[in-house]
């Protein structure tokens, strides 16, 4: 008997041949596959079969936010797939958002794991890189440099730390103090878009590929917003 434990940290879209292939897969070594899910409303629901959980639809109201395909028999296997529910906006955990848990047989354990990494692997849309930044650090690092920045060129000109508040204009100090405070602000905003339109999990079945299709009008339109700001800005900066 050998059994393994693992994790996966990148951004996933659950699509339904996806949950078709795990649940076939996980069916060839047990029995007794199901899959349970925590939906939005709070009520947690169990499917003894594919067509169970499609008849169910995953509509907004009651939206799957975890699920977990397990199986029991000559094997143990089970897949828990969380959804991307942070528990501070300012804080933006980014841990494993699945976890993986087999036992049987080793040439078994190695099978499954190898089949489910690949399934992993499929379901990785293109802005995974994205959904892992935590803007908010940026921003912290951003200020850093800024003060760092700061701090040489007023050791430079030869302008002391020490010197008294009169020194300096009150409203000098606060646009200052505004421009350390603005990357933080910015970063703060750019987690709020990407939590909600670069989601690290998301179930894109049923009534979920309708979410999924509007959420990608919306992503692409991020993009381009982004895009048109930085060469407006660098315009802006050239003139």
């Amino acid at each position: 008997m050998a059994s393994l434990r693992d994790r996966y940290t990148k951004a996933i879209i659950v699509r339904e041949e996806n949950i078709r292939n795990l649940y076939s897969e996980i069916s060839k070594f047990s029995r007794d596959t199901k899959i349970e899910v925590e939906c939005s409303d709070g009520i947690s629901r169990v499917f003894g079969s594919l067509k169970k959980l499609k008849e169910f639809g995953n509509p907004e109201r009651k939206s799957i936010e975890e699920m977990m395909i397990s199986g029991v028999g000559r094997d143990s296997t089970s897949i828990q797939i969380n959804g991307s529910k942070p528990d501070s906006l300012i804080l933006d955990y980014t841990g494993e958002n699945v976890h993986i848990s087999i036992s049987g047989d080793e040439s078994d354990v190695n099978e499954i794991i190898k089949i489910v990494s690949d399934e992993m692997d499929a379901m990785r849309p293109w802005y995974s890189p994205i959904a892992n930044i935590n803007f908010i650090k940026v921003g912290f690092v951003f200020v850093g440099f800024l003060f760092v920045v700061a701090y040489a060129a007023a050791f430079i000109l030869g302008i002391e730390s020490g010197g008294s508040a009169e020194e300096t204009d009150p409203a000098t100090r606060a646009l200052g103090f505004l421009i350390f405070l603005l990357p933080i602000g910015i970063g703060i905003i750019a987690n709020w878009l990407k939590l909600r339109y670069f989601p690290r999990t998301f179930f894109s079945i049923g009534h979920g590929k309708r979410r999924y299709q509007n959420q990608s009008k919306i992503r692409m339109g991020v993009i381009v917003a982004g895009i048109v700001s930085f060469f407006v800005a660098s315009l802006f900066a050239a003139f």
